[in-house]
């Protein structure tokens, strides 16, 4: 399996600029994580974690009170129901649609729905006593030299490395279009393996 390493150099050895390992490496970094963003991808690993929540507190650091620094997002949030034995599913709901519904949030009780903000995890209503909080979610692409690829198709990193390369580190946009192309072309591929008629996920093509 390659790693982030190993597409470095190969895209040295392509375009000839040993002068500038720095800027290749960096490219190729930024392509991991942009491909990270393009989905929720199924090869992106999987962890869990727990923690427990204070009588009448709303907001839990993820870093901090949680410990988990590699979380790119949140799959599922459960709570242990202590009463019934049980765990029961904490719903997501985007900014908006939490204060709208809940304002300053001053009631307590078992928490039924939650939020994500700045690195956030806030409870609705606020928790009224102490509950194991446990959740699933997707680990970010760690993106150091040494990394061995997740992404299952080391040209799509390489295409997309190639095009911010030649954009941002050379400002040479020509050179960099055919290769953001390619990359397109390789998502669209990757969409469809990924999905496996599960749904349909239409690629446009993007101007710089």
């Amino acid at each position: 399996m390659a790693t982030i390493q190993d597409i470095a150099d190969e895209i040295k050895t392509a375009t000839k600029r040993t002068d500038m390992e720095s800027g290749i490496l960096a490219s190729v970094q930024r392509a991991v994580e942009f491909i990270e963003n393009e989905y929720d991808w199924r090869w992106l690993e999987e962890s869990s974690s727990t923690f427990t929540t204070s009588n009448g507190t709303e907001s839990y650091s993820i870093e901090s009170d949680i410990g988990v620094t590699n979380l790119k997002k949140i799959r599922e949030l459960r709570y242990e129901n202590n009463s019934a034995n049980s765990e029961w599913p904490v719903n997501r709901k985007s900014q908006k649609e939490f204060r709208d519904k809940w304002g300053l949030n001053t009631s307590t009780g078992e928490p039924i729905e939650y939020m994500e903000d700045a690195g956030n995890i806030h409870l609705a209503p606020k928790p009224g006593g102490t509950y194991t909080v446990r959740f699933k979610y997707w680990k970010k692409h760690p993106t150091t030299a040494d990394t061995t690829l997740l992404v299952p198709s080391r040209n799509i990193v390489k295409e997309k490395a190639l095009a911010i390369f030649f954009l941002d580190y050379n400002d040479m946009p020509e050179l960099a279009e055919p290769h953001e192309f390619e990359y397109l072309k390789e998502l669209q591929s990757l969409f469809a393996l990924e999905t496996s008629g599960d749904e349909v996920v239409t690629v446009k093509y993007r101007d710089f």
